[in-house]
């Protein structure tokens, strides 16, 4: 995440910044749905990114529990 200085000529300077992309759709299937969710959810968390999720219709109470986990850090950070 952090900008990395690439290898070029004497004179000039390039400089690798990674931006954020926007939002990113993440649909996951209904099994391991934790682990699944949070391996979609870190890395695009971390780069700055916002989030939908689309989790299985056979398994959603994992993603409405993080959902409600999420809300309550939310909450904690801003009160």
């Amino acid at each position: 995440m952090y900008g990395e200085v690439a290898t070029t000529s004497s004179h000039e300077l390039a400089m690798i910044v990674r931006e954020p992309v926007g939002v990113i759709a993440a649909i996951v299937p209904w099994n391991f749905p934790l682990l699944l969710t949070c391996w979609k959810l870190g890395p695009a968390l971390a780069a700055g990114n916002s989030v939908i999720l689309k989790p299985s219709e056979k398994s959603p109470l994992s993603a409405i529990r993080l959902a409600g986990l999420a809300k309550k850090q939310a909450c904690r950070m801003v009160c």
